[in-house]
């Protein structure tokens, strides 16, 4: 008879940022604790961390979610709230770096700002902002994008558990 392996997952703790910043209470505050995480981290690939908040705005972590090349990374929700999850997360900020110093957001960060919008939704952990580190700071939240991305997914304010639920149409 085939076994089925019990598995534990387990947050391990990676290293740390001195930052004297605990909290996160607005863009500017953000821009300031990523702007020094990629000066300390010295990437020169586009990487992308999340920092994972509690309902107090505490920072409860800062994970390296994906680390791409010089002028891309690969970046799917499912990685970006895996430990958002496992950290019992309220929200999360997410933030990457250009290598170039240009920190225009990209269409491909405008596309991913919106599939973490919905997927933060379903989920009910808020993107509270994107920042884009470059030789300046770029918020998305502070420059009106990711409340005008909110707006299209209204629909998913409902609690999950009025929307439809899936399970009902799955058959074993």
């Amino acid at each position: 008879m085939p076994e089925i392996p019990f598995q534990r997952v387990q947050l391990v703790q990676d290293g740390s940022l001195n930052t004297n910043r605990q909290t996160i209470d607005d863009a500017d505050q953000a821009k300031s604790l990523f702007a020094d995480y990629f000066r300390e981290l010295g990437e020169t690939r586009e990487t992308l961390i999340v920092a994972t908040l509690d309902a107090s705005n505490n920072i409860t972590g800062l994970v390296h979610v994906s680390t791409g090349t010089v002028n891309a990374s690969i970046v799917h929700p499912r990685e970006v709230f895996r430990v958002a999850v496992m950290n019992g997360a309220t929200s999360i900020i997410a933030a990457h770096n250009h290598p170039s110093g240009d920190n225009t957001p990209s269409d491909a960060d405008l596309e991913v700002t919106q599939r973490l919008i919905a997927a933060g939704k379903v989920l009910g952990i808020a993107l509270i902002d994107h920042i884009i580190v470059g030789d300046k700071v770029h918020s998305l939240r502070e420059a009106g994008l990711i409340d005008e991305m909110e707006s299209n997914y209204d629909i998913l304010e409902e609690p999950v558990w009025r929307l439809p639920s899936v399970m009902s149409t799955i058959r074993y």
